[in-house]
């Protein structure tokens, strides 16, 4: 029996990948989002095997994505010669890079070399999401492969691996931080590898016994070339074969220097049912893969697995029509094909979408920087008035955000012309904390303010402007700055553009106070919420300790910070200025530590309070990539803030790890649920907007 979800696709109307590729560059990058969240809703709907293994990794994965770190430039040699880092636009790095044919790596990755998955670029990009479903491809393929090369891989080789992993450095001792001595000797170009990097590797090979020491006589250089190409050839061949075999979980023709015959890796996959532990366990070291697929081979040629691995490559090449289609109809029912007119008017079917996009009134963004236009324009009385009738179309549009906010604003304050302001917290005073440099205030709009707040980048704000907060510090729900706020009745109307009650603000910071019901954080909050001041006592108006040590600068703890860090904190009198080497490194990973905590809960709770009223809400740092998770954590809770407060004062950083692995424990019942309620507030979030444009449309901002 054909399922419902293969009919549709079936019937969708056919475009080829040229007319595809054309409708969506015809999109805004918002357009571009929604086209993408409206795929990744229906695309749970097909049942092909490629999505199957997809979901399946997913529920065996132990880390959430969002934990992941991002590429960064790679480490070097410095053990007390001159290096320079090479500007990475600069003519050598592009002559190296050119030579060694380099290729930027995929968005996701696994690095051999730490054991842990990093991404090389934004894992939400649209574009990027789109080019692989032109392809017929799950979007989140290349991450799948990257978790599965991270199960195949036992780290036999993880020292080899992070000496390689250095930048590759010139003779002369110039650094391509984005260059490694890896990619190089990878790239099976003869190039000169500096001494120093040789006579490190070797040493890290060798360990203190090593004989070399520089400058190594030109009569032994090829000996030490030799040490550094025979570690990477070894453990070049265990990469390459866990990532063939990772690659042929998924791919049709993957093949391996020992396994020629694809269908020899699909029958292996099946020998352990798509099992990657199994596979790990059954994985030889390199020196015995030669053996291992030769007696593989001859079991295979009489064995029933053969017919079996023929069908399993067929199903996955057949995997991507479907998906393509999908993407087709997708854009056809968006209305991405044909002339784009700024205005779609609604279908005569008066049924709410499932999906948005799909009917109804729908902007470009050109059209609808052209109606925020008008509104500025229009007088304020007017506006006021326009604004209070569209709150009141979204208040009977039937979204789920309207009962859920209201439910919040119940047990937020009533009045928030009474909101207190944020607390200013002075930075700590040097008489106060154990002597040292008196501090300095340097205002904002100061030289030195300027470049220090260049250099520290602080947490972005949400993308909508905020008139209410939460405060971690005082436990109160405080009004957000007056710069940050824009006149109410223009306020309200796009936010409600954007599918978000203008009252979502203060229902969040409800919620977050919720989440705080322990308070077991406020010595971390209100110590962290001081100002950052430096080494020399000045301090920097609206520049926070937590906004400076979360910065990816390195900076310096004054004594003067760690002593109050001890006293406040910790309830500890008895440290003394200046500190000590030992009291540092017994205080410094405190304070570290404590910060990490901290940045967590917050990050945490604000996810959590956004996902709470909107389906894909931007997340703080890498809590996009939760997203699944936390809604599924709010079904499973039945959004009871006391039991998530709980989960949160108990779990710390671990939290959402631990709500994966239960999620996963409960099988599909468990994301169903969470994409049920994803779902419902995608629904909620177009009939919003949908209420709006109606009543800007009668008011008749549209034109004709």
């Amino acid at each position: 029996m054909l399922s419902l979800a293969f009919l549709l696709l079936a019937s969708a109307p056919q475009h080829s990948d040229a007319e595809i590729e054309r409708a969506w560059l015809g999109l805004a990058r918002s357009e571009k989002r929604e086209v993408v969240e409206w795929f990744g809703l229906e695309l749970d709907g097909i049942d092909t095997l490629e999505l199957r293994l997809v979901r399946y990794l997913a529920r065996r994965a132990d880390v959430d994505p969002g934990f992941w770190p991002a590429r960064g430039p790679a480490p070097f040699f410095e053990p007390g010669g001159k290096r320079r880092r090479l500007d990475t636009k600069s003519v050598r790095s592009g002559a190296l890079r050119h030579r060694i044919a380099y290729e930027e790596p995929p968005v996701w990755s696994y690095d051999f070399a730490s054991r842990r998955l990093v991404s090389n670029g934004d894992p939400d990009d649209p574009d990027r999401a789109f080019e692989e479903a032109l392809a017929g491809r799950h979007p989140d393929r290349e991450y799948s492969v990257a978790l599965l090369e991270r199960m195949l891989d036992d780290g036999r080789y993880l020292d080899s691996f992070a000496a390689l992993s250095h930048a590759y450095s010139e003779p002369d001792g110039s650094v391509h931080a984005e260059i490694t001595i890896d990619d190089v000797l990878a790239s099976g170009e003869a190039l000169p590898l500096n001494e120093v990097d040789g006579i490190e590797i070797a040493r890290w090979v060798q360990g203190d016994a090593s004989p070399w020491t520089a400058p190594v006589p030109a009569s032994r250089r090829p000996e030490l070339d030799r040490i550094v190409v025979d570690l990477f050839d070894e453990a070049d061949v265990w990469r390459k074969t866990v990532r063939t075999i990772a690659r042929s979980y998924f791919v049709p023709d993957a093949t391996a220097e020992f396994a020629a015959d694809p269908l020899l890796l699909h029958a292996l996959w099946l020998s352990v049912e798509s099992d990657p532990v199994r596979m790990a366990d059954l994985l030889p070291a390199p020196d015995g893969l030669r053996a291992f697929f030769g007696d593989w081979e001859e079991q295979f040629r009489g064995d029933a697995l053969a017919t079996d691995a023929t069908h399993r490559r067929v199903d996955l090449e057949n995997g991507a029509d479907p998906v393509r289609r999908l993407l087709d109809r997708i854009l056809t029912e968006f209305g991405a094909f044909g002339p784009r007119a700024p205005i779609v008017e609604r279908e005569s079917s008066t049924a709410p979408p499932s999906a948005p996009g799909r009917s109804g009134i729908a902007l470009e963004a050109e059209a609808e920087a052209r109606l925020l236009r008008q509104l500025e324009r229009m007088g304020r009385s007017r506006r006021k008035k326009l604004a209070a009738r569209c709150l009141e179309a979204a208040r009977s549009s039937g979204a789920r955000q309207v009962e859920l906010v209201e439910q919040w604003l119940a047990r937020a304050p009533s009045d928030r012309d009474e909101l207190p302001e944020p607390t200013s917290f002075p930075a700590f005073d040097a008489n106060e904390y154990g002597g040292g440099t008196p501090r300095r205030l340097r205002r904002s709009g100061d030289r030195r303010w300027e470049r220090v707040a260049r250099d520290i980048s602080a947490e972005p704000a949400r993308a909508w402007p905020r008139r209410a907060d939460y405060e971690l510090a005082t436990g109160e729900i405080v009004a957000t700055p007056a710069d940050e706020r824009i006149e109410t009745s223009l306020r309200d109307i796009t936010l409600l553009l954007r599918g978000v009650l203008p009252d979502q603000d203060l229902a969040e910071a409800a919620i977050l106070r919720a989440l705080d019901a322990g308070a077991g954080l406020r010595p971390e909050a209100v110590y962290f919420a001081h100002l950052y001041a430096d080494r020399e006592g000045r301090a920097y108006e609206g520049i926070t300790l937590f906004d400076a040590w979360s910065s990816d600068i390195s900076l310096e703890i004054p004594d003067v910070d760690a002593l109050a860090y001890a006293r406040e904190v910790w309830s500890d009198t008895t440290v003394d200025a200046p500190l000590s080497g030992a009291e540092q490194k017994t205080w410094y990973p405190r304070i570290a530590a404590s910060l990490k905590e901290l940045r967590n809960r917050i990050n945490v709770g604000r996810a959590i309070a956004a996902i709470w009223f909107e389906a894909r809400p931007e997340l703080p740092l890498g809590y996009d990539a939760s997203i699944d998770i936390l809604h599924a954590s709010l079904a499973r809770f039945g959004e009871d803030t006391a039991a998530l407060a709980e989960r949160l004062e108990a779990d710390g950083i671990g939290f959402l790890q631990k709500a994966l692995r239960e999620i996963s424990a409960m099988g599909n019942d468990g994301w169903d649920a969470g994409n049920s309620r994803r779902e419902e507030l995608a629904d909620g979030a177009h009939r919003l907007r949908q209420a709006t444009l109606s009543v800007l449309s009668e008011e008749g901002l549209f034109g004709d």
